[in-house]
């Protein structure tokens, strides 16, 4: 994997923003060394620059794309077709596109459209997170340990995409599940429609009976006034406009949704609900004894603020093979030292030997 990863010579990031720095930072990690140029605006490839992130960037897709092997498409930036299509137009013959858009269902129609059989196209999609972070968000080295990713490779001609992707997240501590791009739409895609269909349902509900005026921040409190600011933020990106790819499912769902609600009706009216509530945790009483207590099994590093350490710790990490189960930023350090959780003991273990093998300074917490 490693070796395929020196034969490329050019990525390029479709958009900067969490997902695509973060696969920025995993590749790096798993031995890429070659040229990375993100598209975006300039604040943005200011910052993916500064974070380590990409080597060059600007806003022209020409310049981007002209030579680059493989392309990584940003979750966000307005309609999904419009910019696959942008890209296959540009992409150099033989080319590999990692397509991490928020909603998928497009990829065929645009294909068939472009004609283009000489680019691979895999789907990607990290299944713990609904992500809700904007561009500029801090990317993280070790954002994928722990993590589940789906991989849906379009065609058979692109399984040795997948093969070489599904090798380089697993390097990084991710479980890499592979689905067939049908079957990802049906199962998961609606995790991230639905909640922000069911978001403008409540706002409306809000604005139903009481005028735009009437409605104050301290009325609708500060989760829902988040949610305020997320429907504008998807209607600046041609949210809409990207449901044309899973209408079907949408409506499918949300007639789940309708009968969830009578059944719910029905029991309230029949005053069931206790007994309702009694009889689920019944059914789940096994999954509260198989719940383990975090572990504590914590490591603080100091980077001092060095990209440099940063990559050794990254390093020493991948080499032993150990998954970060959480990684936080401390307080107060501007970014100069960071707090390691582990699984167990055993992993702090091998992480600490690693650590102090490479040379980097490191504090216990028990």
């Amino acid at each position: 994997m490693e070796t395929k990863l020196k034969n490329l010579s050019k990525i390029t990031l479709g958009g900067i923003d969490t997902i695509t720095s973060a696969i920025s930072l995993a590749l790096k990690r798993a031995g890429y060394r070659g040229a990375i140029y993100g598209i975006d605006e300039p604040d943005s490839v200011s910052y993916g620059w500064r974070r380590g992130c990409i080597t060059d960037g600007g806003g022209d897709c020409h310049v981007g794309m002209k030579g680059s092997e493989l392309i990584v498409l940003s979750r966000e930036g307005g309609d999904p077709r419009d910019r696959l299509a942008t890209l296959l137009e540009l992409a150099e013959p033989g080319s590999i596109v990692l397509d991490a858009t928020r909603v998928k269902g497009h990829e065929d129609s645009v294909f068939e459209s472009n004609g283009r059989t000489d680019v691979h196209h895999v789907g990607f999609h990290v299944v713990q997170d609904i992500l809700r972070d904007e561009p500029g968000a801090t990317p993280s080295d070790f954002y994928f340990d722990g993590k589940s990713i789906i991989l849906t490779p379009r065609v058979k001609a692109d399984y040795p995409a997948y093969r070489m992707f599904a090798e380089i997240f697993e390097l990084v501590g991710a479980q890499v599940i592979a689905m067939s791009p049908n079957d990802f739409r049906d199962r998961y895609s609606l995790l991230e429609v639905i909640p922000d269909l069911l978001n403008l349902l409540q706002l409306e509900e809000v604005f139903r009976s009481m005028s735009a005026e009437e409605v104050s921040g301290d009325f609708l409190g500060s989760r829902v006034v988040g949610r305020v600011r997320r429907l504008r933020n998807l209607q600046d990106k041609a949210w809409c406009e990207s449901f044309i790819g899973t209408s079907e499912f949408v409506t499918k769902h949300l007639a789940n949704i309708e009968s969830s609600i009578a059944s719910l009706r029905n029991s309230l009216s029949e005053q069931t609900v206790r007994a309702k509530a009694n009889e689920v945790i019944r059914k789940s009483s096994h999954i509260a004894a198989d719940v383990k207590p975090d572990c504590c099994c914590e490591v603080i590093v100091t980077t001092a603020g060095d990209v440099s350490v940063k990559q050794k710790i990254a390093r020493a990490l991948a080499e032993s093979q150990v998954v970060i189960k959480k990684l936080e930023e401390m307080s107060g350090t501007n970014g100069e030292a960071f707090k390691l959780q582990m699984n167990n003991e055993a992993d702090r273990k091998k992480a600490v030997q690693s650590l102090r093998a490479a040379g980097i300074k490191i504090e216990l917490t028990d």
